[in-house]
């Protein structure tokens, strides 16, 4: 993926301005967390339609640090629910948001979102995907956390200008993400099978940032209501050497194009480090990827494609090469690793892919030819494995991947997280 921009929207003006607010008494929260037994290995089904049976303030801003609970929403595409324009402490929590655009927008934020649920909506605008729930840029100090998210763009990072010598950073954790949809609309309701770049966690040259964390989320997509890119992506971004950015104990299912079931055409996968070309040692790097879970991720479960410093060990990553309903996946060039250096970055002077390993991961991965014949290939795919400062070792290359083995790592999943005490989605 290339991509680089400067500002992910356009500063627009709000009808509604909130000063300051130490509680706002619209609380109103739909839903609990989720509760899974055990021994049930079956997805849960969740409601993916905002309520309609609450009453929803129009958009806001906020313009003083404090604590605001609302239900708020945004019919207009091109106005988000939420802007933040303050860099004093702010805390969005119990509240309910949906919109046709982005769900929360802000510059120079020290932002806590917790206990929220957000709704993305068809931004009903030929080729305009939903929004995303969070476009933060610039960023100071962030903390999203026990969360449901459901149809959005996912959550999108931009730069980090916090005091490194404070606790500033940007911790992603414990939340419930549904459906990341980059589909465009077809301005009636409905969508084309054309797509916009979407993640469940994109951060865009995030650099230098110490302590930053992305642990314990629940992604699920499901096939023909998603489209994302990789549901993790990190772009030209890095931690410290002492203090790398940790990504780990994730579970993510499911990364498609909008009709997996009869389009070969698809780039996604999830999780990616590296992504893009830095041109400074350390602009990219300095990452830990672990303990993850990744079932049903086409194209590639867990990739290096660029940085320094970059460990991916100990996940684990299952692809039966069906959907859910047994249909095969039309794309069927799918590897659990992917470990490659698309701009020879090892060959120049400052060493910038260099130091990387993926290393003691397991692979359970299934390919399908065109015939439906099953096919078994390599589980990493990688034209820089084992050289002087790159090292591929003691992976796991199991068998086919199956759906029971699909069903069985989402059982795993909920007893990893009930046996380490964490709650995952909504917190009250």
């Amino acid at each position: 993926m290339k991509l680089l921009k400067n500002s992910h929207f356009l500063m627009q003006e709000f009808p509604i301005v909130l000063k300051k607010i130490t509680f706002l008494t619209a609380f109103l929260i739909l839903g609990e967390s989720q509760h899974v037994s055990a021994e049930s290995i079956n997805i849960p089904k969740i409601s993916m339609v905002s309520p309609d049976n609450i009453a929803y303030s129009g958009p806001i801003v906020i313009t003083k640090g404090g604590t605001y609970s609302g239900n708020w929403e945004s019919q207009n595409a091109q106005l988000p629910v939420i802007r933040i324009q303050t860099s004093e402490p702010v805390i969005i929590e119990n509240s309910i948001i949906r919109g046709r655009g982005d769900l929360i927008v802000g510059f120079g934020n020290r932002l806590t979102i917790r206990n929220v649920k957000g709704y993305g909506m068809n931004s009903n605008i030929l080729g305009r995907p939903a929004g995303r729930f969070a476009v933060l840029e610039e960023v100071k100090n962030i903390l999203v956390e026990n969360n449901q998210i459901f149809g959005t763009g996912g959550m999108y990072f931009r730069d980090y200008r916090g005091d490194k010598n404070s606790s500033d950073t940007i911790k992603i954790l414990k939340n419930a993400i549904y459906n990341i949809d980059g589909r465009q609309s077809n301005g009636k309701d409905n969508f084309t099978n054309k797509r916009s770049i979407a993640q469940a966690i994109f951060f865009n040259q995030v650099q230098k940032i110490p302590n930053a964390e992305i642990g314990w989320n629940q992604v699920i997509n499901e096939p023909g209501s998603s489209f994302t890119e990789e549901n993790i992506n990190m772009y030209i971004s890095s931690g410290l050497p002492e203090n790398p950015i940790l990504i780990h104990d994730n579970y993510i299912q499911g990364a498609y194009n909008a009709r997996p079931w009869e389009d070969e055409d698809y780039f996604g996968g999830g999780i990616l480090i590296g992504d893009g070309q830095s041109k400074t040692a350390g602009d990219s790097g300095h990452i830990r990827v672990y303990n993850n879970q990744i079932v049903g991720a086409s194209n590639l479960s867990l990739s290096i494609a660029g940085g320094i410093d970059n460990k991916v060990y100990n996940n684990r990553a299952i692809f039966s090469g069906r959907l859910p309903d047994g249909r095969i996946i039309a794309h069927q060039s799918t590897f659990g690793g992917v470990v490659w250096n698309p701009s020879a970055q090892e060959n120049t002077k400052n060493a910038l892919f260099s130091d990387n390993s993926m290393n003691n991961n397991y692979f359970a991965i299934t390919n399908f030819s065109r015939d439906g014949s099953q096919r078994k290939e390599q589980s990493i795919w990688s034209t820089t494995c084992n050289t002087s400062t790159i090292s591929c070792l003691n992976n796991t290359d199991s068998d086919f991947g199956t759906r029971d083995m699909e069903l069985q790592e989402y059982k795993s999943w909920i007893e990893k997280a009930k046996s380490n005490g964490i709650r995952i989605g909504l917190n009250n």
